[in-house]
């Protein structure tokens, strides 16, 4: 990851972390594909982990 992809990273953590936002952040940063399968449409239920995972 480079210095200008930590700071997207950093600043969805610091704002109001939408999820769809922080779902297509996970996308392309993330290494685990368990997650990138189970975030898609399920916002109520995962919330929390997706900020947890970053």
């Amino acid at each position: 990851m480079t210095q200008s992809d930590i700071d997207s990273v950093n600043s969805w953590f610091n704002s109001e972390r939408d999820y769809n936002a922080g779902e297509a952040l996970h996308e392309k940063y993330s290494r685990n594909n368990a997650l990138k399968r189970i975030f898609p449409g399920k916002e109520t239920r995962f919330a929390f982990k997706l900020a947890y995972e970053f």
